[in-house]
């Protein structure tokens, strides 16, 4: 969840490049000390949505803690994810981009009719893929509610969270392990783990 355009007094658009640049360089140190022991010669990298902040239209109690207006918010989004791609796909000879949208992104409240499928996580997600088709990337999107990512014999449901309502404002850990056991229950394909954002 980079929530690119919300503004604190600790964060904001210049600090989550940074801190997207600063993930990468951390990604490829730790490759590094792999590599001296076997190859590694694929990524996997998971969006899990909330890219972005969003507008006032979604959280109008909010709209003081947003820095830019939604198009500036996606097109620097995407300037963060197109560096980190094509770093990513520079260092390692297979890259694989699964990517999940989530609730910040979308246009319209939630239930107010809109389409789930417009949401400015999954725009971002098309132009970076648009802009680095010279690249050989994998790019895994839907239209679904969730992704499975398959890493060798490993698969991983990743959702974004929103499917698993709050209790209070705490972390819901009853409702998370009461959803993932449903969702193993053959709902969806098998999976070892769940990652969400």
């Amino acid at each position: 969840d980079w929530q690119l355009g919300k503004k604190s007094v600790s964060y904001g658009m210049e600090t989550c490049a940074q801190r997207n640049e600063r993930f990468t360089e951390k990604v490829m140190h730790l490759t590094d000390i792999q590599r001296s022991h076997h190859p590694v010669d694929e990524a996997v990298l998971v969006w899990s949505g909330d890219m972005v902040e969003g507008g006032g239209n979604i959280f109008p109690s909010q709209i003081h803690e947003i820095e830019a207006h939604l198009f500036e918010q996606l097109f620097e989004c995407v300037k963060i994810m197109e560096t980190q791609v094509r770093t990513l796909a520079e260092y390692f000879p297979k890259l694989r981009i699964v990517c999940e949208y989530g609730t910040h992104g979308r246009l319209g409240r939630y239930g107010a009719g809109t389409y789930a499928g417009d949401n400015a996580d999954r725009m971002a997600y098309k132009i970076t893929q648009m802009q680095t088709r010279d690249l050989n990337i994998e790019w895994q999107m839907s239209d679904d509610w969730y992704q499975i990512a398959t890493i060798g014999n490993y698969k991983v449901l990743i959702v974004h969270g929103d499917e698993i309502k709050g209790y209070g404002g705490n972390v819901p850990a009853v409702g998370i392990l009461r959803k993932a056991n449903s969702w193993a229950s053959g709902v969806i394909e098998d999976f070892q783990d769940v990652m969400m954002g």
